[in-house]
């Protein structure tokens, strides 16, 4: 199973002032501006051969640009010099005799020192010259729905103290073949952190006795902890928890190693918190790593307008906060005011993100977004891809905080469902079609 199926193109219009630092280089006029289509070949269709971008408008000459899938030894398709103004821009597909096989549509705004990222969605045309306009970069013609396992959920509270209202958050580890699951506790006083393990991503064992507890009094994390994602780095397991000292605190994120997920030790200072004024709390929703850094998304969380923000690491111990945060942010009717939870994983040459909206009372629906430095990110045109609606027997009333991971070459999203009639949430599955 495929988390996409087809190409993926991101479209980068990026503007420049002044001069570049290479004077073989002619710099670019102001008003100016240049588009740089990123081809996934290696995902394209069988019959593609060539890719061909159109930018068209009134009053001026259409500029057009080919890539040949066969010949072209770059996978990157450029638009030079393109005046500042509002434009069309049409991508054709073609098949090797030259018949137009997928084409996409939809209309571009070049800014001056401005850099946009989109995306388009190319749909088969059956031999007809005609397009539609769409937001994700995908290859029609394919499914690209999720369906809820039937038995959901995967994992229950134990009706123990320390989870009497249920389970949350899941994160999971892919561990030399054993899988590994951290969550949330959800008890009647605090929350703590669960443990389950699974060889196959579907069945669970679980036991009461969590990883870690909250710290001691006027520590930090004395009132609750909350699981967030473990990383393996050199054989050390690094788990980014959060934790609050009160029960209307602000969380922080902190650290607890270990060697063999049994004994783990907790640093004595939060790794990321809130500073300067900060009103939020964070979250970490996943970690992985980036030619030689470390990138951990986290959710920061404030009254209601929650955001996805990345910070960076060489050790995955210090932690920096990304200057250009947030990285995503709530902008459709379907997010009401946040987004967060983000889960990612790399995938070829491309990085893939699943996360959560916040309405303000009612979580209740999963999108996706695409980046190719995991720093851009594109949402997805047929976002929400699944909401508490599409959940089976209607188990839960509201879905959230999601994880995505490829098992065996299939690509698996573990979820929280939560009952709001039983004010109980539990674990759930969801896989693709």
């Amino acid at each position: 199973m495929r988390i996409f199926r087809g190409l993926i193109i991101i479209l980068l219009f990026a503007f420049f002032q002044g001069c570049s630092q290479d004077n073989s280089v002619e710099p670019v006029k102001e008003s100016d501006g240049r588009v740089l289509l990123k081809i996934d070949r290696a995902n394209a269709p069988k019959n593609v051969t060539t890719l061909t971008a159109y930018l068209t408008r009134t009053g001026y000459d259409t500029l057009k640009a080919t890539l040949n899938l066969l010949s072209d030894t770059t996978a990157d398709l450029s638009l030079q010099n393109i005046p500042v103004g509002a434009w069309s821009l049409r991508i054709d597909a073609r098949d090797v005799s030259g018949n137009l096989v997928y084409t996409g549509q939809t209309n571009v705004t070049i800014e001056s020192a401005i850099i946009t990222q989109v995306s388009l969605t190319l749909q088969q045309t059956d031999g007809k010259d005609i397009g539609n306009v769409h937001i994700l970069v995908n290859w029609g013609g394919g499914t690209n729905s999720w369906a809820d396992f039937k038995g959901n959920p995967i994992c229950r509270g134990l009706n123990s103290p320390s989870d009497q209202g249920g389970v949350f958050n899941p994160h999971v580890l892919i561990d030399d073949g054993l899988l590994r699951m951290w969550f949330t506790n959800s008890g009647t006083r605090r929350s703590t952190i669960g443990y389950a393990e699974s060889s196959d991503g579907v069945l669970w064992s679980r036991t009461e006795a969590g990883p870690i507890s909250p710290g001691k009094a006027g520590a930090w994390d004395s009132f609750s902890i909350f699981a967030g994602p473990v990383i393996k780095i050199n054989g050390v397991y690094y788990m980014y928890y959060s934790g609050q000292s009160s029960s209307d605190g602000q969380k922080s994120i902190g650290l607890a190693t270990s060697v063999d997920c049994e004994n783990w030790i907790k640093t004595s200072d939060p790794v990321l918190t809130f500073q300067n004024g900060e009103t939020s709390s964070f979250e970490a929703g996943d970690v992985i790593k980036i030619n030689n850094a470390y990138y951990m998304y986290y959710s920061s969380i404030d009254a209601n307008n929650d955001k996805i923000c990345l910070a960076t690491s060489t050790d995955g111990i210090v932690w920096t906060k990304y200057s250009g945060n947030p990285i995503l942010s709530a902008d459709k009717a379907w997010e009401g005011q946040s987004v967060c939870m983000p889960t990612v994983i790399a995938d070829s040459s491309k990085y893939i993100m699943v996360y959560g909206n916040d309405t303000g009372s009612n979580p209740s629906a999963l999108g996706m977004a695409v980046s190719y430095d995991g720093i851009n990110w594109s949402k997805g045109s047929q976002n929400p891809f699944f909401t508490s609606q599409n959940v089976a027997k209607q188990w839960a009333s509201c879905v959230w905080h999601p994880c995505l991971r490829k098992i065996n070459n299939e690509w698996l999203i573990y979820y929280t469902g939560y009952n709001k009639h039983l004010n109980y949430g539990a674990i759930g599955l969801l896989q693709r079609n």
